[in-house]
């Protein structure tokens, strides 16, 4: 590897030589879609950590699927360190998992370009952050998602259902100023455990917009959105959005170490959708009808 050097000389006195740009961190990106275990999608011909550390990048134009049950992007004899996605990332078995010591371990969506990342099963488990950037979008439907290190949204996160796992390490954050967007199935949403904020969580400059189309009120009035220890600045969204229902949010407000607390909806009521409100109304004309008829 070549490296650009500076020698640095005072009167014919040779005084030191710096390294201009030192050594890049090794790193694998896509040349292809498909399976990231197969290593024909990879410029280097290997597996991003396979027996060295190193940052995977996805390209714009790119897929990568971790889609095999049991097997993890981590290999023993290398690190993952950090990953780009600037095009689209699938988990849906499996496990992702980051490392590489220090400031390191990051996933993020979105680099040079907007990046999308899908969610459907197996575990994402980040030593750091998870950072999804302006324009780009993370959907998260089954699963597992650990972030060890601050939860950044300057783009869209969508949780769908009760059944993914979302949580954060103790003593990190999560801050951004993006929209943060919940679907509720039947049993209600999957709500972020956050054990121990260290700065607290920061969400007034964030969207909130919760769906309650498929909500079932017999499982409660009151939907849990994020469990926390801090919370900071004003402490409450910038806005928030209510769909296909009317519900309450209420602030479990905690300046200093403390809690647990809650954010959360009260006083939740769904409404019907359009095909539901015509059945209730051909049945309150049957009724009609029929009391005509026996008058």
């Amino acid at each position: 590897m070549t490296r650009n050097t500076l020698s640095l000389t005072l009167g014919g006195l040779l005084v030191g030589t710096a390294s201009l740009l030192g050594s890049p961190a090794p790193a694998a990106t896509t040349v292809d879609s498909g399976s990231w275990y197969d290593t024909g999608n990879w410029d280097t011909g290997a597996l991003p950590g396979d027996g060295d550390t190193e940052d995977a990048f996805i390209d714009s134009a790119h897929t990568i699927d971790v889609d095999q049950a049991g097997s993890s992007t981590q290999d023993v004899s290398g690190t993952l360190r950090n990953v780009y996605v600037n095009g689209t990332l699938n988990v849906t078995a499996g496990t992702l998992a980051t490392d590489g010591g220090g400031a390191n371990g990051r996933l993020h969506i979105g680099d040079t370009a907007s990046g999308m990342g899908n969610q459907s099963g197996g575990t994402v488990d980040l030593r750091r952050d998870l950072v999804i950037q302006t324009g780009s979008t993370y959907q998260i439907t089954d699963g597992s998602l650990q972030i060890g290190g601050d939860f950044t949204l300057d783009g869209t996160f969508t949780a769908i259902g009760s059944s993914p796992v979302i949580a954060l390490g103790g003593g990190d954050d999560m801050l951004g100023s993006g929209t943060l967007n919940f679907i509720a199935d039947a049993n209600g949403v999957a709500t972020i455990d956050i054990p121990d904020d260290g700065d607290g969580t920061v969400i007034e400059n964030m969207d909130l917009v919760v769906d309650l189309l498929s909500y079932d009120t017999g499982n409660g009035t009151e939907i849990d959105l994020i469990n926390y220890k801090r919370i900071s600045g004003a402490g409450a969204f910038n806005s928030v959005t209510i769909q296909n229902g009317t519900a309450d949010i209420e602030y479990g407000h905690i300046s200093g170490p403390g809690g647990p607390s809650t954010i959360k909806l009260t006083n939740v009521a769904p409404i019907p959708e359009p095909a539901s409100l015509a059945l209730l109304g051909l049945g309150g004309l049957m009724i009609a009808s029929r009391r005509r008829r026996q008058a």
